[in-house]
Order: structure tokens, then sequence, then C-alpha cells
């Protein structure tokens, strides 16, 4: 079973992720954007988004990364990101780059891998008075 959940900021989607996973015995894979940025010390998504062709490499990376720690999981995971992770590349990456990204096979791949039937997908609605600052976003 993989199981994702997907939504706004601060919306309790890594809560749910950790209770699943817990509860139904899944891997749990970690939010990769969380993981890039303590490795590379980045401690402002705002001065990342400052330079376009940065948050294209930084996006293409936590996609990547989220891909092959599925992969890795096969079908036995949960997870807080999915398809928002391309959403935020799309976003806030450079204008083109999203076009020219889903001509790959990379990026074809994963969409067929969030359709298949294995893939269950919760899209967390936002809420207002759920929204806390974490000092990053």
């Amino acid at each position: 079973m993989r199981v994702y959940f997907a939504g706004a900021f601060s919306e309790g989607k890594t809560s749910l992720k950790n209770k699943v996973a817990e509860r139904y015995k899944l891997i749990p894979i970690p939010e990769q954007v969380r993981v890039i940025t303590a490795e590379k010390e980045i401690v402002s998504l705002e001065k990342l988004r400052a330079n376009t062709s940065s948050v294209d490499e930084f996006q293409q990376e936590a996609l990547k990364r989220q891909f092959e720690s599925e992969e890795e999981a096969m079908d036995d995971f949960v997870s807080c990101r999915c398809i928002d992770n391309v959403a935020f590349l799309a976003f806030f990456g450079s204008p083109g780059y999203f076009s020219r990204l889903r001509q790959t096979r990379f990026y074809q791949d994963y969409v067929l891998w969030l359709k298949s039937p294995e893939s269950i997908v919760f899209y967390m609605l936002p809420q207002k008075k759920l929204i806390a600052g974490d000092g990053f976003r």
C-alpha cells in the first residue's frame, strides 16, 4: 500500500503520516525538502526562491529523492508529499522549466507511479486555524 497525504503547508500531513505508519506498520518516507535543507544548511526558503535556477535544482532534487525513497520502500510506505512536490516545482521554478521536466521519462514514470491502483492519495484541505509558523516557511 502506498499512502500519500498531499496539501498545503502546516496542515498536519507529517503527523498523519507518522500515525498511519505506526498503526499500519508502513515505512514513513521523510519529507525530502526538510532533509535537503538540513543537508545544505538552508535557513530560509525565501532566500532560495530568489534564485529560480537554484529553485529548479532544489525542487528537482526533492522530487527525485522522493521517488527514489518510494521505489526503495516498494509498496509499503506512507508519505506526506507526492504530486505537491511537482506543484511546488511548477510554481516556484523558472519559466519553462516545468514544461521541459514534463517531457522527461523520470517525470512521466513518477506520474504513472502516483496514478497506479496501489497509490492512495489523501488531499488535505487548507485550514486557516492549523497554520503555524515553523520558522522556515
